[in-house]
């Protein structure tokens, strides 16, 4: 009898956020939403004797979700420059030629552990995290993306 070989569980609390040359290993304070879908059709196949439809649900293409970056607040503009070029207040920024591939690494013990690659994506939304007078809150970026494909590397 062969023994599974132990899994080695990871706990991560360390992140960074690139993409392309643009924005190059920002800190990550959290990401969400880095995940694809491929609901099932529900058409039906047909019927059989007696007038029973019968189902055959299939996949449909992969979609990739929007993932969202929360970056720790930094003097690097590189992710609203990216923004800006996509978005410009005129509308008329050119998206396809600001496509970069993007990844989000989780480190453990300082060590790359987990990698995810967002390909082919540009930012749709850019925030700014609230502010108070007298607060000592860490100021946050946070960026929504869309994605060709999403992949784990690592």
């Amino acid at each position: 009898r062969i023994m599974a070989a132990s899994k080695d569980y990871l706990e991560c609390s360390n992140f960074s956020f690139s993409a392309g040359s643009k924005v190059q290993d920002l800190p990550v304070k959290e990401f969400s939403n880095l995940g694809m879908d491929a609901p099932p059709t529900d058409h039906s196949a047909g019927s059989t004797t007696g007038g029973a439809k019968v189902y055959q649900p299939k996949p449909t293409p992969v979609k990739p979700s929007n993932p969202t970056i929360v970056l720790a607040g930094c003097s690097d503009k590189g992710v609203y420059e990216w923004f800006s070029k996509v978005n410009p207040p005129l509308g008329k920024g050119d998206w396809k030629a600001n496509l970069e591939d993007a990844k989000v690494t989780a480190y453990s013990d300082g060590k790359p552990v987990m990698e995810w690659q967002i390909k082919q994506c540009y930012p749709c939304k850019y925030e700014v995290s609230s502010m108070s007078a007298g607060g000592g809150e860490l100021i946050c970026e946070t960026i929504e993306l869309v994605a060709q494909e999403i992949t784990r590397e690592k």
